[in-house]
């Protein structure tokens, strides 16, 4: 075969003469049968085996094995000594690359390959067909902290391409941020480190100089990967009275048991107040009435707020104050001088959509479009139980009893978990989701998950958008777009259906049927055709 691809009786017999011919000859006629029969890819693979041959020194009637390093090296020095390489082809890493490869091959063809180091992370295999580029992924820094995290996006269902594009980037991490073993890292350095990368030139595929992608891509999955491997330092901003105000929830979480909602709650308020108080004061101690007047009035100016939520900040305001003056911390009447304006009982009425704009918001999602099927379930879900958000995302697979046809639900609040009739439409819509659209290989146990990989629970901003798109779209005025829009809805239609507070306010899961209450007055409609009857003669 050699003859019919050499035609320079010089080169020619260079390559009869050489070592493990026979080796070479059964090689190339494998390729020709099996791979490619093409003249000039059976050439460069036969001139690539006998530079083989040459730089690593190899013998006929010799058995020993040959690594993996040894082969690195030997394309090194072909690489920086120029031998045997033609003038009008530089050298390229491409070049190397190729000579690497098919040495690889044929080494392990005739067996005096060592074994592939490629199987120490099978995960590589599966994602990248080129010998070259899964030894480069296994022989990098960090492997084992970087198969775990690929691993896990694996087993929440991400894409092959997804899953290559992390595996590249980690190695673009580890060099940018000069990591070889795991260290704390802050954003701002993983923030120098992609402005470089997004610079960086002769990248394969970018054609312009700075591209934004990329720098957003590094931060991403810097920020992903160094997170999972709790390396990442998340440096947060820091707000005056900051101590102090961390103390006061601790307090509240652990010694007067408030729950971990109400305490993230408060903590988001005080941040807001205390980044107005520190330009007015220094310190607690200098903090009057006046100072406080000016935080409520800078806060409501910037958001428009009403007075329950005006009333809100203040009690809020005032708690705290009134632990800062037990802890000397400020003067210790300033809690007294903290007023909140008056809410009268029941003074608001819930904005609810009617029952045809909760119909359409439903039926906006009845099409075959994968997250129509599963915002289709949601809605009907809201509709038909009028849970809470919070109700929906931590409903789990085994809260779906589909012999009794029973719904339980862990009402928020502290009330008591309840058991409903899975109801016909709502049973077949959640069940059209497990079986076309979930990602049912992902283990969690939540029933409704998010689109795109990682696949885990949805969050109430998810859950929000959902329901607000099916709301707005239908150009109806309401105060809230949220789900608890479609509670208020489906509070209303039983109040006006006939059924008793009690019954109502079982069915809501509220505690008190004061929270009940203020449904019964929301029929407005009906209450203005009361008003415009002719009671003339009647009284």
């Amino acid at each position: 075969m050699l003859e019919q691809l050499i035609s320079e009786k010089f080169h020619l017999v260079k390559h009869l003469n050489a070592p493990l011919l026979e080796e070479r000859m059964r090689y190339l006629q494998h390729i020709r049968a099996n791979v490619k029969d093409d003249k000039d890819y059976l050439l460069r693979v036969a001139v690539q085996m006998l530079r083989t041959v040459e730089f690593l020194h190899l013998k006929d009637n010799d058995s020993s094995l040959v690594s993996v390093k040894a082969i690195e090296e030997f394309a090194e020095e072909w690489r920086r000594t120029g031998l045997n390489r033609s003038k009008k082809a530089p050298y390229s890493e491409v070049s190397k690359n190729k000579l690497l490869t098919s040495a690889i091959k044929w080494l392990k063809h005739i067996g005096r390959l060592e074994a592939l180091i490629d199987d120490s992370a099978p995960i590589f295999n599966e994602l990248f067909k080129r010998a070259y580029t899964r030894r480069k992924m296994v022989t990098a820094p960090l492997l084992e902290e970087r198969v775990e995290y690929l691993q896990y996006w694996k087993d929440n269902g991400a894409a092959r391409n997804t899953l290559r594009t992390i595996a590249e980037y980690e190695l673009h991490i580890i060099k940018y941020l000069s990591i070889t073993r795991l260290r704390v890292i802050g954003s701002g350095e993983i923030r120098k480190a992609s402005q470089i990368w997004a610079k960086e030139e002769n990248v394969t595929g970018r054609t312009i100089e700075y591209s934004p992608n990329s720098e957003m891509l590094f931060v991403r999955y810097a920020n992903g990967w160094l997170g999972f491997m709790n390396c990442l330092n998340r440096e947060k901003e820091m707000y005056p009275f900051e101590d102090m105000a961390v103390e006061y929830l601790d307090y509240l979480e652990y010694t007067r048991g408030y729950s971990t909602a109400t305490t993230k709650g408060r903590y988001k308020v005080l941040k807001k107040a205390f980044h107005l108080l520190g330009k007015q004061c220094q310190s607690l101690s200098q903090v009057t009435p006046v100072h406080i007047d000016r935080i409520i009035a800078d806060m409501d100016e910037d958001r428009k707020i009403s007075r329950r939520s005006i009333a809100d900040l203040a009690s809020i305001l005032r708690s705290f104050f009134q632990y800062a003056g037990q802890k000397e911390w400020c003067l210790g009447n300033i809690a007294n001088s903290i007023k909140s304006p008056r809410i009268y009982s029941e003074e608001t009425i819930p904005y609810a959509p009617k029952k045809e704009n909760m119909e359409l918001a439903v039926q906006y999602y009845n099409i075959d479009r994968k997250s129509a099927i599963r915002n289709y379930a949601i809605l009907q879900i809201f509709v038909v139980y009028g849970i809470r958000t919070c109700e929906l995302t931590n409903l789990k697979l085994e809260d779906l009893d589909w012999r009794k046809e029973l719904l339980y639900l862990r009402r928020a609040k502290g009330c008591r978990p309840q058991s409903f009739p899975l109801v016909r439409s709502v049973g077949d819509a959640i069940l059209r989701y497990l079986k076309e659209v979930r990602q049912n290989e992902s283990r969690s146990e939540y029933v409704f998950l998010c689109m795109d990989a990682p696949y885990r629970q949805m969050s109430t901003s998810a859950v929000y958008k959902v329901v607000s798109d099916s709301l707005r779209q239908q150009n109806i005025v309401l105060k809230h777009y949220g789900a608890h829009s479609l509670r208020h809805g489906s509070a209303t239609l039983l109040v006006n259906s006939g059924f008793t507070m009690k019954e109502v306010s079982e069915y809501l899961g509220h505690q008190s049927l004061n929270a009940t209450r203020i449904y019964a007055k929301v029929d407005l409609l009906n209450l203005r055709k009361v008003a415009d009857i002719n009671w003339e003669g009647l009284l």
